[in-house]
């Protein structure tokens, strides 16, 4: 007949709580690597259930934008945790920028060409591309959204097949 004790529940004959051979079994069977303790803080905080590896999710968009209400649903549905920037408002630093440019495959890709900022600023008649890269981060409003970011991989639009793989 199992008994509470504290925070367990165990066994009047053996020693070790319930739970804690639970995360016993948890580190023998997914995560050698970890110790007994924790492997035990996984287990309360339910990263037995959702497994070790987390997303690091971040969404460049605007508000108006309806590719990155989609965007924020699919996430919102799957209950994956996400850091929605508005881009118009914000922007994005060159950092982060120059990740996105590398996971994505060029500026050409960034830009969207059917906006009123890319007319308004002639970006088709600058020859030199550092001018357009500039001209890009000072105007955000030119960049086509949503662009999801997760670590050093990246997306441009609504992709679901793609963000289904990073999950795993």
């Amino acid at each position: 007949m199992p008994i509470w004790r504290g925070n367990f529940l165990q066994d009047k004959e053996q020693k070790t709580p319930r739970t804690f051979r639970y995360a016993r079994l948890f580190v023998t069977q997914y995560c050698e690597k970890l110790t007994a303790k924790a492997a035990l803080r996984s287990f309360r905080t339910g990263l037995f259930n959702k497994g070790v590896d987390m997303l690091n999710i971040q969404i460049f968009g605007k508000s108006k934008c309806f590719d990155t209400k989609k965007a924020e649903r699919y996430f919102k549905e799957r209950r994956i945790k996400y850091q929605l920037i508005d881009i118009a408002k914000y922007g994005m630093s060159k950092g982060e920028y120059q990740s996105v440019k590398n996971a994505v495959g060029g500026m050409e890709n960034l830009m969207d060409e059917k906006s009123k900022e890319y007319e308004n600023q002639y970006i088709q008649y600058l020859a030199d591309k550092t001018d357009v890269e500039e001209r890009l981060l000072e105007n955000p409003t030119m960049f086509k959204t949503p662009i999801v970011r997760n670590g050093k991989k990246a997306t441009i639009g609504y992709q679901p097949d793609v963000w289904a793989e990073w999950k795993g």
